[in-house]
């Protein structure tokens, strides 16, 4: 049974057009016919043929005159105007900023960052995005509007949008972006998100999750951790810290978990202390840290192992900084979930580039919250 009201004429109208505009995004490099879009929706050629002409007025559809055939009149043809505005999505950090610009079919456009010292400051960060998005848009180089935000923040969200947790950036807990940048940008929505959970998004929509039902993916970077898919959805747990990586505590500092210690081993007694540059000592063929993080791997697999078993998924996702080095990663995790789970369980490799998935992940999530129609 419809719950859609087809007594209102309004509201009919508007799901007309919500119908016919999804077919068209979601092939949005192809040109329909009436009669195909017609034939995909359901709806009446007539009532077709009125909604496009209402969609076309507002930009969001472009026509052409149909080619000339052998018989009968040519058929105009109509597709997605993916170019009517853009959506900016930033990868967020105290210290290092990207920004992806797409068309609103999800494609990238172009792109901006910028390394700043650390940013303690919570009414430093919206200027920053600010300046990049200028910088971005003049790469761009389109007379459009901003339709679209998406931030992905280093900690956990809660619903009201405000950061309410983070290791990476405990001077930003408490930091709410929402009234400044809905005044920055005042044609956009504003999509907010714990960048561990926009990276798992990109690998659900466009990656190596797709289709997937359930799955465990293990982010490889600095601070580890992990996220959990459940029905094809991403589980944010009852407080929205599922994934965040623990911080200390006061009262606590030479407390860490059984995980953190065994990362903080990663860098006792060695010069290099970031996670990038130990993967890229490791691929110019550097022994000594090829080494490293192969115990560091081997450590890491039982534990993930553990999860694994308790969990049940469908599929481990690695993912992060380590993806540089699949053949240190994947013998390990495979053999030790497999011992643990008792059967084999598919050890995937994830699609995006650990420094392109979270902003990837923001253009979703900015997409899925515009209003196509009014």
């Amino acid at each position: 049974m419809s719950l859609i009201d087809t007594s209102d004429v309004t509201t009919l109208r508007r799901f007309n057009a919500e119908t016919i505009l999804d077919v068209l995004r979601a092939e949005s490099r192809r040109w329909f016919t009436v009669r195909e879009l017609a034939l995909g929706t359901g709806l009446s050629r007539p009532t077709v043929a009125r909604v496009l002409d209402d969609l076309a007025g507002n930009g969001w559809v472009i026509s052409v005159a149909g080619t000339p055939g052998e018989t009968g009149r040519p058929a105009r043809r109509f597709t997605f105007n993916r170019r009517r505005g853009v959506v900016l999505s930033y990868d967020s950090g105290n210290t290092i900023f990207l920004v992806v610009a797409s068309d609103l079919a999800g494609e990238p456009l172009a792109t901006a960052s910028r390394q700043e010292e650390n940013i303690t400051d919570q009414n430093a960060v919206v200027p920053v995005l600010c300046e990049l998005a200028d910088e971005v848009m003049a790469k761009v180089q389109m007379d459009v509007p901003v339709l679209g935000v998406g931030v992905a923040l280093p900690g956990a969200i809660n619903e009201a949008g405000v950061l309410t947790d983070s290791a990476f950036a405990p001077t930003w807990i408490g930091l709410d972006l929402r009234p400044q940048l809905e005044e920055a940008f005042p044609d956009a929505v504003i999509s907010l998100g714990h960048d561990v959970e926009t990276t798992t998004a990109a690998e659900l929509k466009s990656g190596a999750l797709q289709g997937v039902n359930s799955a465990l993916h293990i982010h490889f970077l600095d601070k580890p951790s992990a996220t959990l898919v459940v029905d094809g959805q991403l589980v944010r747990g009852a407080r929205g810290l599922a994934g965040v990586r623990p911080r200390a505590r006061k009262g606590r500092e030479g407390h860490s978990s059984d995980w953190m210690a065994l990362r903080n081993g990663l860098y006792e007694g060695h010069q290099i202390q970031r996670m990038s540059a130990l993967v890229a000592a490791a691929q110019s063929g550097d022994q000594e840290y090829i080494d490293l993080l192969t115990r560091y791997a081997e450590g890491l697999a039982p534990r993930i192992a553990f999860l694994t078993r308790a969990i049940d998924p469908e599929v481990v996702l690695i993912g992060g900084q380590m993806l540089a080095l699949p053949e240190i990663l994947t013998g390990p995790m495979t053999r030790a979930i497999r011992i643990a789970v008792g059967r084999e369980v598919e050890v995937r490799l994830a699609k995006h580039p650990f420094e392109q998935a979270a902003p990837l992940g923001g253009v979703y999530a900015a997409l899925d919250a515009i209003e196509w129609v009014s």
